[in-house]
This record gives C-alpha cells, sequence and structure tokens, in this order.
C-alpha cells in the first residue's frame, strides 16, 4: 500500500509515502531460536499476504474497496479483491472553545479518511492505515494482532526471555519493528531535514530569573546520516522548504514528524529495493551526500518491544504504534476553521433514557417490526 502525491491546501506535500519493510527480532538466545528474525515484507511481502476484507467486519460504514494483482509462486497473476479498503471515520473531537462570559461553546469533530489493508504473515496479523486528518495531520498507524509465536516449556518452568502464557507453552520476548519510507516534497522536491530540541535558557537575573525560560534550538542535517530521537530534548525532525516562507511566522514552511526510533535521511536513490548484502541504507552513507536544499528521502524506524502477557494470548488484542506528520507553520491558520460545527441536528445522537423507552416498546411489542416508534421526528 503506497501513498502517492498528497498535496494540502493546494501546495505538495509528500511525493511518496510506504511501508518500506517490518522486521520481528526474538530474544529466545537458545539454539536454533537466535536465527529467529523475521523480515514480513521482504521475505513474505504484503501483497500476497493481504487479506479479503469482508463489509461490516474489517471496515465499517460507507466503504470502497481497492483491489490488485499479485505474482503467484509459479509466476501467473492472482488477483487479490478487496485488499484495501477507503473510509471515514470520526475521532472524536477536533477542537473546542466555551466563551467564558457568553457561555457559548463551538465544537468541531476530528473526521479522519481511512485507507486500510490487512495482512495475515503466518501466526501474526498487521493491520496498516493510512490516516488524513481536516487539519493536515497525516497518521501511519499499525496494529498487530493474531496468535503468538510461542515455544514448548516443561511444566512450573519459567525462562527469563520468555513469558509462560499457558501451561507448557512459553512466549518468548520478541519486537516489531516498522520502516517507513518518508519522500518528500514540500511546496517542491528541494528540501532539508532538520531537528528542534527545547533547551533550558540559563538563569539571568533580569531575563530568566526564577529558571523557567527556554527556547527552541533547530539543527540542520547537512549530510546523509543516522540520527537518534531525544525524549528529554522534546526532539522533533522537521522536513522544511527554506525557499518557502510562511508570511504569519516568517519562518520556512514545514511538514514535521515526532520520531520515537532512529531516522535516516539521504539523497533519492538510483538502485533497487532488495540486497543480497552491503548495499543497504547503512552503506548508502558511508560516503555522505549533502542533503541541504536537495530531493531526499527520510527511511523512519519505529515500533514496540513486546513482552508477552497471558492476556495476549491464545488471540492476542491489537497492539498500536503509530507515526505522525504534521503541517508546521505550513498553513496560514488553523485549516479546520471552516468546518461547520458539531450539532444535535446532524449527528442525532441518543438518550440513554430515550433506549430505554425503546426497548420497552419493543419488548411489550413482541417483535422491533410490528410496530413502527417514531423519535425526535424521525421513523
Amino acid at each position: 500500500m503506497t501513498i502517492h502525491d498528497v498535496h494540502f491546501m493546494g501546495r505538495s506535500t509528500f511525493y511518496r509515502l510506504s511501508l518500506s519493510e517490518m522486521f520481528v527480532p526474538y530474544g529466545d538466545p537458545r539454539n536454533p531460536i537466535y536465527r529467529k528474525g523475521a523480515f514480513d515484507l521482504g521475505n513474505v511481502g504484503a501483497g500476497v499476504t493481504a487479506n479479503n476484507l469482508a463489509l461490516g467486519c474489517d471496515c465499517l460504514g460507507v466503504i470502497k474497496y481497492l483491489g490488485g494483482w499479485c505474482v503467484s509462486n509459479d509466476g501467473s497473476a492472482v488477483e487479490k479483491p478487496n485488499a484495501m479498503c477507503i473510509h471515514e471515520v470520526d475521532q472524536g473531537i477536533q477542537w473546542k472553545h466555551t466563551n467564558h462570559r457568553t457561555k457559548n461553546a463551538t465544537v468541531v469533530r476530528k473526521r479522519q479518511l481511512v485507507i486500510q489493508q490487512i495482512i495475515t504473515v503466518a501466526n501474526y496479523e498487521y493491520i496498516f492505515a493510512w490516516i488524513f486528518d481536516q487539519s493536515g495531520e497525516i497518521t501511519f498507524e499499525t496494529r498487530a494482532t493474531g496468535i503468538l509465536s510461542t515455544q514448548p516449556v516443561d511444566k512450573d518452568v519459567k525462562v527469563p526471555w520468555g513469558t509462560r502464557v499457558a501451561e507448557g507453552v512459553m512466549a518468548p520476548y520478541h519486537q516489531h519493528l516498522f520502516n517507513v519510507r518518508i519522500d518528500p516534497a514540500v511546496g517542491g522536491s528541494k528540501n532539508t531535514l532538520v531537528y528542534s530540541d527545547s533547551v533550558r535558557m540559563p538563569w539571568d537575573d533580569s531575563l530568566n530569573p526564577m529558571g523557567t525560560g527556554y527556547v527552541n534550538r533547530e539543527t540542520v542535517i547537512h549530510r546523509e546520516s543516522h540520527m537518534e530521537d531525544s525524549v528529554a530534548d522534546g526532539r522533533v525532525f522537521k522536513i522544511v522548504n527554506r525557499n518557502m516562507e510562511n508570511p504569519v511566522s516568517d519562518a520556512p514552511r514545514a511538514a514535521w514528524f515526532l520520531a520515537l526510533a532512529p531516522v535516516r535521511v539521504r539523497r533519492a536513490p538510483h538502485m533497487g529495493y532488495q540486497s543480497i548484502g552491503g548495499t543497504g541504507i547503512k552503506a548508502w552513507i558511508d560516503h555522505p551526500e549533502a542533503v541541504v536544499d536537495e530531493d531526499i528521502v527520510i527511511w523512519h524506524t519505529f515500533g514496540f518491544n513486546h513482552i508477552p502477557r497471558v492476556e495476549d494470548f491464545p488471540i492476542m488484542p491489537a497492539e498500536i504504534a503509530q507515526m505522525h506528520l504534521k503541517p508546521y507553520n505550513f498553513c496560514n491558520y488553523n485549516p479546520t476553521n471552516d468546518v461547520p460545527p458539531s450539532s444535535q441536528a446532524f449527528n442525532c445522537s441518543v438518550l440513554y433514557e430515550d433506549q430505554r423507552a425503546i426497548a420497552a416498546k419493543t419488548q411489550a411489542n413482541g417483535t422491533c417490526y410490528e410496530k413502527e416508534v417514531t423519535m425526535n421526528g424521525r421513523t
């Protein structure tokens, strides 16, 4: 599932967004299990493992399905119907404000467009969703569910590298790592990556007498490199177009993302995606090229460390990890200012007491369809 040519408010933001690879290394050190580390996309593939999504189950609401074609083991073409679904969801409140003088409140709902795919790779299901917000935010969400990969153990045996989830069943510790390829086009193809840290101001009797001040310090990435996050500094990474200034903030227009794992940046490659070793991203940046005001590509790795629990067995509740891309000084105002306020006339929410009354009437009638029930002018 690859997203191309993303625009917002009439300007380009990203040329391409896609999940590049998934890696699931296991922490059981015993032979031969220490070799267990699945590259779920490179070794198996997302197309051949894509689910046929079912209406009313995998996607809810008004649904548009997209299908595709894959190559089977014998080289023939295999159709994959309903491999992706497009639908809208209500994700709560986008913004709200109550005028403390008049007590009048305005609420805008957070409507999102979701493009979703589900794959089954052996024991695990992965639910991938690109989520587009009316505020310009883009979220890539992964949900891991399915069945744990387990090992047999003797009764009452405990090991330091796994959890006993049932009698004679041990689930080893492991990780789910997702690598996303981000090919930006913020106002064009000439972009620059910077990271921003929140830094304490020095104590100063006149300017910072209580030591509460802090500033934002930006660092430009000049050459292809590998970068780590810094939670202590509140670090965020920004993709900026230094040739486009925001007239309000007098700063470069940017789209930014919050990185919670390693980031690599380089110029757009001119080679294939698969490798037999020695030609991956790490090798590409051994002789780093300049990446300021260039056609750059960013690989961002995120995920979660899975220490299994008894509640994960036999079927695991979905574990969620997300990556966020947000406009930063890209717009001249809140882009959701023109979203119509939420109203009861449109939402038609129902009080709990009303539902009880309907249930009582239905029970008295003996059937839901024997007699129509009218409420709030609706039948």
